[in-house]
């Protein structure tokens, strides 16, 4: 089997002495939604937000000739064709109404200076390519790592391979549970069929690069005999979803590749909450500023993108200022009690610090990097779609609603193969579920959603679906059969991309007389091209 179109990576280097060293097909991770930086160069970076496969929005956080820190903003960075495709677009600054004085849409001035290129690499990192007023930087950023991903748990594993079902003999399930453990010095993984008992655990190779992973580990043992890479572009407290590269033989001839997804058996967050905060955050009513955060595992990681009230244009405008919120730590629950089990803290606050450095011109230089604090930021009141941002910088202290920007349409409609694992119920048992669900555009941009069993028959009929996008997150709802009876649905999607789709699930009886939530997680068979850009 070819598989000259994909990235290649020697396994030697996670498995160590436990596989030989063999050759795999790997394909690159699908979103490259994260905070960029070079460790070496501490003190500026890349935001990227990705919504899709085919456009990316960033912000570049550099400094000026003067060492004053300077924003741009690339806001549609389309993807080109090939192997290893790049993202290329047009790089602008933006002069604004000073924070804390009144805003004035129509002082916003946008001026093209450049253009930008980001180029995903094989081993996880990417080459950022920019010029501005004919100065040309390139550098080779990786994401940055603010919290370590909850790999570990218990998941039912839908597979579904897009290369080759099947070679030499050796085939795939589409239907497994996977039980991933961390053990001392790293992770350990076991399979079984559906609702069994994982054993045989295998040692777990994980390299963490930013919110994606790749994990691998070498089977030894029937269905799946033989060397697995998982590329993880979503791991959160409800599901994992990403694409798998086994290869079946020591020769590298027989290969099998697709997509995979695991809804865990029991959550680390409340079904409901809107997942991780991460995501580029915005007033729309006030565009042309903005909040990008990380969701780490100590709170956020956050920078403001404000225009300065110290450094101004001719015109009086403020000139594009960042301000970093490395620490946002935890709001103490209400009364000094935190429940149990905790839901999500009421909001995160910390430390604002303004940055001085090497002009992007220039060579970097460590000693020139000053760092100071100058105020404080509160970020918290979370609705489904908003949230409130106080900050106080100097003598200016701002209140503000923000919510997430949607930067491109998700992509949702496909084909999958679903699994879904209950864990609150008050129709009778927990039930793990199996299904496959075609998600389709509709000609007004609506969708609609068919489903089937494991073998195959139809369950009930195809039904309209009200999808809601909010930034990187979306809910559908819909009516549809559950066991002969008409329930009303609401899934909640923390994941939608190349891979599949994963997040939670309510089901309830118009009556209310039968309430069920858990996990869901579809690993994707399918994508349907062409969805609308917002």
């Amino acid at each position: 089997m070819r598989i000259a179109s994909w990235a290649v990576m020697a396994v030697a280097a996670f498995l160590g002495s436990t596989a030989q060293a063999t050759t795999v097909a790997l394909p690159t991770a699908g979103n490259l939604s994260d905070h960029w930086w070079i460790p070496e160069e501490s003190g500026w970076g890349l935001s990227l937000f990705q919504h899709d496969d085919r456009l990316l929005f960033g912000v570049l956080f550099v400094y000026a000739d003067s060492g004053r820190a300077q924003w741009f903003v690339m806001p549609d960075m389309r993807r080109g064709e090939g192997v290893a495709p790049a993202f290329s677009g047009a790089l602008y600054s933006t002069n604004g109404s000073p924070f804390g004085t009144p805003f004035d849409p129509a002082s916003t001035l946008v001026q093209r200076r450049g253009e930008a290129t980001i180029t995903p690499l094989q081993d996880g990192s990417a080459q950022l390519r920019y010029s501005v007023d004919g100065t040309t930087v390139e550098k080779v950023i990786r994401r940055l790592s603010v919290m370590g991903l909850p790999i570990d748990g218990t998941y039912t594993v839908r597979l579904a391979a897009s290369r080759s079902s099947s070679c030499n003999d050796e085939s795939l399930p589409d239907w497994e549970t996977w039980r991933i453990r961390r053990v001392l010095g790293g992770y350990e993984i076991s399979r079984s069929p559906p609702g069994g008992t994982p054993a045989n655990a295998r040692p777990l190779q994980v390299q963490q690069h930013g919110s994606v992973a790749i994990a691998s580990f070498a089977e030894l043992q029937s269905p799946g005999l033989g060397t697995w890479v998982l590329v993880l572009d979503s791991v959160t407290g409800y599901a994992m979803v990403g694409k798998f590269s086994l290869v079946a033989d020591s020769s590298g001839d027989c290969v099998i590749q697709g997509s995979f997804s695991g809804a865990r058996d029991f959550p680390l967050l409340l079904p409901g909450y809107a997942g991780y905060l991460s995501d580029h955050w915005w007033d729309p009513s006030q565009s042309g500023w903005g909040m990008s955060v990380n969701h780490g595992s100590f709170g956020l990681f956050a920078v403001l993108f404000l225009y300065s009230n110290d450094a101004r244009d001719a015109r009086g405008l403020g000139l594009a200022q960042w301000y970093v919120i490395p620490e946002m730590r935890a709001l103490p629950f209400p009364g000094g009690v935190e429940p149990d089990p905790p839901p999500p803290p009421p909001g995160y606050a910390g430390t604002i610090y303004s940055a001085q450095g090497t002009p992007f011109s220039q060579p970097f230089n460590a000693s020139a990097i000053k760092i100071v604090p100058v105020g404080e930021a509160t970020f918290g009141s979370f609705g489904d779609n908003s949230a409130t941002l106080t900050y106080r910088i100097g003598d200016h202290t701002v209140t503000r609603q923000l919510q997430r920007m949607a930067i491109a349409a998700l992509q949702t409609a496909g084909s999958y193969r679903v699994g879904m694992n209950s864990f609150i119920s008050s129709c009778g048992v927990r039930k793990t579920v199996g299904e496959t669900w075609d998600i389709e555009l509709a000609g007004d941009g609506g969708h609609f959603l068919s489903r089937t069993d494991a073998s195959g028959a139809a369950i009930g009929v195809r039904v309209p679906v009200q999808l809601v996008q909010r930034g990187k997150l979306a809910q559908m709802r819909f009516s549809s059969v559950h066991e002969g009876a008409a329930f009303d649905w609401t899934v909640t999607l923390d994941h939608a991309g190349e891979g599949g789709i994963g997040g939670t699930y309510v089901r309830v009886l118009p009556d209310q007389s039968c309430y069920e939530n858990g996990i869901f997680a579809g690993a994707r068979l399918s994508v349907v091209r062409g969805q609308a850009r917002q």
